[in-house]
């Protein structure tokens, strides 16, 4: 193994761990907002049907920009030592199966 890819074997590990699991667990910025409002609607009084609907099928950011810009990277890593080190690639195959999962 070239001592170039310790550290990429490293951060796809940690990708692949880490990544997904920190993503289900942290809510983004619009879904926090979604359950604020939710709940405080609830709390504060009355609420109508169409207010219950407009809460029940808001959309919400899925974070895609960031999640394409990770993959981008994961992908160019995995490419560029596929022939230096090839255990580079074969820790790549887990870390796009569990950010597709995720």
């Amino acid at each position: 193994v070239p001592s170039a890819s310790n550290f990429f074997l490293s951060y796809l590990s940690w990708k692949a761990v880490a990544g997904p699991c920190l993503r289900l667990c942290i809510p983004n910025g619009n879904a926090r907002m979604y359950l604020w409002r939710k709940y405080w609607r609830r709390h504060q009084g009355v609420v109508t049907k169409r207010e219950k609907a407009r809460l029940l099928f808001k959309p919400r950011s899925m974070r895609h920009s960031v999640q394409i810009g990770n993959d981008l990277v994961l992908f160019v890593v995995a490419a560029a030592f596929a022939l230096a080190s090839p255990l580079v690639t074969i820790f790549a195959l887990p870390c796009f199966a569990f950010n597709w999962l995720a």
